[in-house]
């Protein structure tokens, strides 16, 4: 008996010793991206190859590895190198190894501003070679190809210089799980920080002083400069006020970002420097005229203006609605970074369009608050909007035109006499985005709902007693969807 047992341990012993026959070397003192990286190299060459893996400091080396993972002395002897630019990365096969070698940072890997071009070149390499895709966050939502035998060679070697300085989908905050999805799809990476949104600030400072600095509306003969009116883009003085603005803030960028508003400066000069209407292939973008030659001028413009004052300026911009397309005559310099804000946020399967076509078709009432808006982002989206028989909003002013606020808090305030959360719990950025909506938003967001209903049925009523549900019904309602469809023309 103890000669079997003394047996099967011996096989046991023998099969760990052979079993891990990957070994996986990293630099003596690895930076953060290093570690990172190495982990996820071996966990998936496990995965996909079956084979056990162990990561390994390079000075405990007791005989070569099979991958080399960061700047370790190994491929600096070999003079395998990244190229210099930022995240880029080598992989490299060569004395019977394969080397990935990126450009990376000291800080941490979970920051994002962090260069991490060594993890990039092992997520290049998992996807390239071994054929790993990950499809949506966790576990589930990756495809492992079974790989065994698997010996990487120089039909592996890649030089990768990434043609987006920027490469970020608009949050600054990420579960880990979707963290992790976005970083091994080649996502996640930021190297101009701060560039700024949506500019509103203009108006601060030059609302009313400065009106022609706003767009001009040719059918309402104005200027529309409120908090988020858009530009007149041709005014040569703003050009230099917001470049003054950048110099005096001390950073490194002109911001060239508006506010969000769909409405394009109508004047002769801004009109001057449009292009050909061209349009798509988009979704629901292409309801807008193009403007990516106005708004491609506008960007030079402002760099030229910068360079001006100071060589080492950039320009960062956006390209979004209806400035989404490129422009075909004004080529953009390098120091111009563009924020692509895609008009399709993330894919919808044709089941959801159909579920949402059906759910806004006329034969299903609906009473909402603040349709106009609704109207105005399902008819962007090609949706319909049809069936809205009620909006709280629209009553609310209807009926008490002094009031001042109709927001869903203050209604409920003024109607019930009771306080209600704010909308921002559930309307801010980021709170549906994410693996778990927190409970305090889903709390606002059905204390509405249910204060909608209420609100119905009691202005419902009052409009009866005053006598103005045909001015409501036949006239005001209706107005929403008019003026939903102006402010997409």
């Amino acid at each position: 008996m103890k000669k079997f047992l003394f047996l099967l341990l011996t096989l046991a012993a023998v099969f760990t010793v052979s079993a891990a026959d990957i070994v996986v070397a990293i630099p003596e003192n690895p930076c953060d991206v290093e570690t990172v990286a190495a982990k996820e190299l071996a966990e998936y060459l496990k995965k996909s190859t079956g084979n056990n893996v162990t990561l390994v400091s390079e000075n405990k080396l007791t005989a070569p590895a099979q991958y080399y993972v960061g700047k370790t002395a190994r491929a600096a002897g070999l003079g395998i190198c990244p190229p210099a630019e930022r995240d880029s990365f080598t992989i490299k096969f060569s004395d019977n190894a394969l080397f990935i070698v990126g450009v990376d940072g000291n800080g941490k890997e979970r920051n994002f501003t962090n260069p991490a071009g060594t993890l990039f070149g092992v997520y290049h390499f998992l996807r390239k070679s071994l054929g790993i895709r990950w499809i949506y966050p966790g576990k589930n939502g990756e495809f492992v190809p079974r790989k065994k035998g698997f010996v990487p060679s120089a039909k592996d070697d890649t030089v990768f210089i990434p043609k987006l300085k920027d490469r970020f989908t608009g949050s600054n905050k990420y579960p880990k799980e979707v963290y992790r999805h976005y970083r091994r799809n080649m996502f996640l990476s930021r190297a101009m920080i701060g560039t700024g949104g949506h500019n509103t600030q203009i108006y601060k400072k030059f609302g009313k002083t400065n009106p022609e600095f706003f767009s001009y509306i040719s059918r309402e003969k104005k200027r529309i400069n409120f908090a988020h009116g858009t530009f007149c883009l041709s005014n040569e003085q703003l050009q230099q006020e917001i470049v003054k603005m950048a110099i005096e803030a001390k950073r490194p960028f002109v911001s060239g970002h508006e506010a969000d508003n769909v409405r394009r400066c109508e004047c002769p000069n801004c009109s001057a420097w449009d292009g050909d209407d061209v349009r798509g292939p988009t979704g629901r973008y292409a309801i807008y005229k193009n403007y990516g030659e106005r708004y491609g001028r506008w960007y030079m413009e402002l760099l030229k203006k910068a360079k001006a004052v100071d060589p080492s300026l950039k320009v960062s911009a956006y390209a979004y609605q209806s400035y989404i397309y490129a422009p075909r005559k004004t080529k953009l310099h390098k120091d111009i970074y563009i924020g692509l804000v895609p008009d399709i946020p993330f894919p919808r399967r044709p089941e959801y369009n159909e579920f949402l076509r059906d759910f806004f078709a006329s034969d299903i009432k609906k009473i909402t608050h603040e349709a106009k808006d609704l109207i105005r982002m399902l008819r962007a989206e090609g949706l319909c909007a049809e069936g809205i028989v009620f909006d709280t909003s629209l009553a609310g002013y209807l009926l008490d035109a002094t009031a001042g606020h109709y927001d869903l808090e203050h209604l409920g305030a003024a109607w019930l006499n009771a306080s209600f959360p704010k909308a921002s719990a559930y309307r801010d950025e980021d709170v549906f985005g994410g693996m778990e909506v927190p409970e305090e938003a889903l709390a606002a967001w059905m204390s509405h709902t249910a204060l909608i209903r209420v609100l119905h049925e009691k202005m419902a009523e009052k409009l009866r007693e005053r006598k103005l549900e045909e001015l409501y019904f036949a006239v005001e309602l209706p107005l929403c969807r008019v003026l939903a469809e102006m402010e997409l023309a």
